[in-house]
């Protein structure tokens, strides 16, 4: 397991262990709440709905526990919340019944400066009809709030007429930052972590999603109707769709690109050992013109399209390039790539790695070379304290190396899946991450011919511009060449150099 997944998987099980404490000098909440709560003041018990009116500030500071003593909800309408707690001292908002739940945070027109961050939110549950079940842990409506760096862990959103969505959270009209998060064991009937739809361009980025589940579509994540989504960055492991119509073990995108003329962008994701009960273990792609670029996607299973199953009209193919596609298993057809013939379904894919070949321009049938197989530990369960991750970046004379499309370039600022530059050495490489961060001269190896640019690329703390060429030895992304890149030099030189 990696060390960040592991660590927030024992913070969130403290936190929860916290949020029981002695509720002898409790501060009861319910109502109309403003101002602040303070850790001083601990715990905070939801005795009925909290509504901060419009107009209103709730600021909620780092390690305040906040227990709800029944299904209430703290509802933030033309209002602004600012649950921001800190990395050693989050934010616990949990139940007091886990079997009954609590119903987590609305947040419907509030300010775009609303934030929750570093909050950890375990055992919230949607219920209801349509319009109230969506957003287990979060409901985001007509507003642009950040959701960053926070734990969700139990949290659903189901009814019995399966409209639940959004297990985690729930984005609709919102064009709202949903970044930097854990996500793991929760489950909605579209969406089990995340759903978006309704118009929104949210941006769905560096989020590790594992181990969560949807009964009818998008196991991990669901991209819905007239969303506009850029999904990056993201690990999507472990997820599942029990659906028998549907599918997306991993990540379902259905945006309706004919009628409304709508799609997504995923690029620079992992996504992995997910499954799907009928279709796309790791990608379900319905009626959908997504633009899929430098993903992994690898070893999901589903009975079709183990790692892709695409259903659409030849004028609204998706447009793939520069992905992995291996590994990925089917009992039915189409282990790598499925597509649907009832609806003379296309799909264009170019300068990708795809097992067992795929017609088009740059495609090639052959082993990537991972590093290390992630698996998810003696329990065999994802989500869980055991998991390894594993390395999915690929090793020194990989055929992903510079083999992207040579005409494409990235967009500014744009970084692979580690933050590093997306194009190290003259060409990109396939998938989502780019071979080559301390490899000046490109020979695919770290050693001492490296080192004597190094010191010619420094830049000091204060930053750039980055000389021509320097780009692979910025290991933090953050623009300078300086000390902290020396460490990441160093680290690189010992694995690299044979």
């Amino acid at each position: 397991m990696s060390r960040f997944f592991a660590g927030s998987v024992l913070l969130c099980a403290c936190m929860v262990e916290l949020s029981w404490v002695s509720s002898a000098r409790a501060t009861e909440v319910e109502g109309e709440q403003s101002g602040v709560w303070s850790a001083e003041h601990n715990p905070y018990l939801m005795t009925g709905d909290v509504v901060v009116p419009p107009g209103g500030i709730l600021a909620i500071t780092p390690g305040v526990v906040v227990r709800a003593l029944g299904h209430y909800r703290i509802i933030v309408q033309e209002a602004t919340l600012l649950a921001v707690g800190s990395p050693n001292a989050p934010i616990t908002m949990t139940a007091d019944d886990v079997l009954t739940g609590w119903r987590g945070i609305l947040l419907q027109g509030a300010t775009d400066d609303s934030t929750v961050s570093h909050t950890i939110i375990t055992y919230s549950k949607g219920t209801g009809d349509a319009m109230e079940v969506g957003g287990g842990a979060i409901k985001i409506r007509d507003c642009a709030p950040t959701i960053s760096y926070n734990v969700f862990r139990f949290n659903s959103s189901h009814n019995q007429n399966f409209n639940g969505t959004g297990g985690a959270v729930c984005a609709r009209l919102s064009s709202a930052s949903i970044v930097n998060n854990m996500m793991f064991q929760n489950s909605a009937d579209s969406g089990g972590a995340i759903y978006a739809g309704d118009w929104g361009s949210p941006l769905i980025s560096g989020n590790i999603v594992v181990g969560n589940s949807a009964e009818l579509k998008g196991g991990g994540i669901n991209i819905g109707a007239r969303s506009t989504a850029l999904v990056e960055h993201n690990i999507v492991i472990g997820n599942r769709c029990d659906s028998s119509v549907n599918g997306g073990g991993g990540i379902t995108s259905w945006t309706g690109f004919g009628l409304f003329g709508t799609f997504a962008v995923y690029r620079n994701n992992l996504v992995a050992f997910n499954t799907a009960a009928t279709a796309g273990g790791g990608m379900y792609l319905r009626y959908d013109r997504g633009i899929i670029t430098n993903n992994l996607i690898a070893f999901n299973f589903a009975p079709s399209g183990g790692g892709i199953h695409a259903i659409n009209f030849p004028s609204s193919a998706p447009i793939l390039s520069n992905n992995v596609i291996w590994g990925n298993t089917a009992t039915i057809e189409g282990p790598q790539i499925d597509l649907n013939e009832n609806t003379g379904s296309e799909i264009d894919v170019t300068y990708s790695i795809v097992q067992g070949g795929w017609p088009g321009v740059g495609n090639i049938d052959a082993d990537p070379m991972f590093i290390a197989i992630p698996n998810p530990g003696p329990d065999g369960q994802w989500g869980t304290d055991d998991d390894d991750l594993g390395n999915l970046r690929v090793l020194p004379d990989s055929p992903a190396i510079g083999a992207g499309d040579p005409f494409l370039t990235d967009d500014p600022g744009e970084t692979d899946l580690d933050g590093h530059a997306r194009v190290l050495c003259d060409f990109i490489d396939m998938g989502p991450y780019e071979f080559g961060i301390g490899d000046y001269n490109c020979d695919q190896t770290v050693d001492l011919d490296d080192y004597a640019f190094f010191t010619q690329c420094l830049t000091g703390p204060n930053g750039g511009p980055l000389e021509p060429g320097c780009a692979p030895f910025d290991f933090n992304a953050d623009g300078a060449i300086d000390l902290r890149d020396a460490a990441g030099f160093q680290r690189a030189f010992m694995e690299f150099t044979p």
